[in-house]
């Protein structure tokens, strides 16, 4: 079912440790004052408690805030590669395949109240290629970064993976979410 990127229904929640990953980003400085004004925006300081609940639609807007500005791409990137890095895999995850696949786990950790159906859909083609389709709200370059850190983060020793993106709405990538490739090379 299509849907937009950066909106989503007003009692979606992100636990705030994963809001943490943008302020740990190595781009932050480029961009903490969008981040702040964010904050402030929907009434909250910008001290951020890793255990507190926070309007989904607040980050989104966040992130919507970086996309004109310059840069946004790699800052996108970055912090989604930083989410990844933070995010704490249990040890019997030692591959690019086994992280793909708690991708929703992950995402039921970190967001709540989310409509159903805004997840990610997972397809192992072979055992060098597997396939992620991208039903979330969250920014193309933000996702791109999960896989990318994931690709980085669990290639197998001596290989490559190369991660590619095709959208599902080439016209308007925004209006949908996309496919990401992993294939080991």
């Amino acid at each position: 079912m299509p849907f937009a990127r950066f909106e989503t229904v007003p009692e979606a929640e992100i636990l705030g440790q994963a809001i943490l990953a943008v302020t740990q980003s190595i781009n932050y400085e480029m961009y903490r004052h969008l981040f702040e004004a964010g904050l402030k925006a929907y009434g909250f300081d910008t001290t951020i408690d890793p255990e507190k609940w926070y309007p989904l639609q607040m980050l989104l807007n966040i992130y919507k805030s970086f996309y004109d500005k310059p840069n946004a791409s790699s800052n996108l990137v970055a912090v989604g590669m930083k989410v990844i890095e933070a995010s704490p895999f249990p040890p019997e995850v030692d591959s690019v395949q086994k992280a793909v696949e708690t991708l929703n786990y992950i995402y039921t950790v970190y967001v709540r109240n989310y409509e159903p159906g805004t997840e990610y859909e997972i397809k192992v083609i072979s055992p060098d290629e597997i396939q992620i389709v991208d039903h979330t709200h969250f920014p193309h370059d933000l996702i791109y970064g999960y896989m990318f850190a994931i690709a980085k983060r669990f290639a197998p020793k001596g290989k490559h993976i190369i991660v590619t993106r095709e959208y599902l709405n080439p016209e308007n990538p925004d209006a949908d979410g996309a496919i990401y490739y992993f294939k080991t090379k």
